[in-house]
């Protein structure tokens, strides 16, 4: 469940454009996170002006404000994010739950209480009961699916609006419209977890790429590091021998998703489950830096790097 970023997860890497598409930029601060816009095409800023109502709007409706029961308003839009939510929740044997909230607003992780430095490791019973009100299902944090839905809706907008070329950075998740106006792939950084450079990159285009990491948010207590990627079924941070999960895929909000539920699952268990469902490509980096990556990804790095392969 991704939240506020402390660091980017991933960056693109743009080079400049050539021929007679003129490059259009907006950047925005929204949904726990600065959002770039890079579009291409000469009614570039009509559609970045829908695209910032639609970022606004989604924010407004999505973001957490309180705990209160039926906090959301069950229109159209809502039950089918809840519905895909609960799809992966199902797929993933509950390592995705967005009834979350009760447990994420007691460890602190939500943006208004982390910048306060309002953490703390929670007591057990505090926890029990966290998870308590948490199975009642009445409670949401859309955190870890909603910047992704974004991008899947920014994308449809401006693919309507007849943009062909574009790159929308919400944060860790990374949203790319064809390719670059040189017909080129696009080049994305994938943030590096042990310091501020690029651990590796990727050549895509027309897809979504999202990354989840226990080096975003965190506070360290009597020598022990406590990440904001809670494991549902215990009600702390996932023991997990990741520590990034980057997923690319044609929906933005099963990347968004997947991407937390895998960390939450680790490597063996995330390289099982893409084996079973497959649909998507998978970049993992495990605490002693190896990168494990599926054989249709793109990849450039330094490090060392096992491919994972269907069997």
């Amino acid at each position: 469940m991704k939240r506020i970023l402390v660091l980017l997860l991933c960056c693109v890497i743009l080079t400049s454009c050539t021929g007679k598409d003129t490059k259009h930029e907006r950047t925005i601060f929204s949904m726990d996170t600065q959002i770039e816009l890079a579009v291409y095409g000469s009614d570039g800023e009509k559609v970045l002006d829908k695209a910032e109502e639609e970022i606004k709007r989604i924010n407004e409706k999505y973001s957490v404000v309180n705990l209160e029961k039926s906090i959301l308003a069950q229109d159209g839009e809502t039950v089918a994010l809840i519905d895909a939510a609960e799809k992966i929740k199902k797929d993933t044997n509950g390592a995705f739950d967005i009834n979350i909230a009760p447990v994420m607003r007691i460890w602190g992780f939500y943006s208004e209480e982390f910048g306060k430095k309002n953490h703390r490791v929670p007591t057990q019973s505090e926890i029990n009961e966290a998870l308590d009100a948490a199975s009642e299902g009445m409670y949401f944090d859309f955190g870890g699916i909603a910047k992704g839905y974004c991008a899947d809706k920014l994308s449809w907008l401006l693919r309507s609006g007849g943009v062909e070329s574009a790159v929308l950075s919400l944060g860790g998740n990374v949203a790319l419209i064809g390719s670059k106006p040189d017909g080129t792939p696009w080049t994305v950084g994938i943030k590096s977890p042990f310091d501020d450079g690029l651990y590796a990159t990727v050549k895509v285009q027309d897809t979504m790429v999202v990354t989840s990491g226990d080096y975003v948010r965190y506070f360290e207590e009597n020598g022990k590091k406590y990440h904001h990627i809670i494991n549902p079924a215990t009600g702390y941070p996932a023991e997990s021998d990741l520590t990034s999960v980057t997923i690319i895929s044609n929906s933005g909000a099963t990347a968004d998703a997947l991407s937390t539920a895998l960390f939450v699952m680790g490597k063996d268990k995330a390289i099982e489950y893409w084996r079973n469902n497959g649909e998507f490509e998978l970049i993992l980096i495990t605490k002693d830096g190896t990168i494990h990556s599926t054989e249709g990804v793109d990849i450039q790095t330094e490090h060392k790097i096992k491919k994972i392969k269907e069997q």
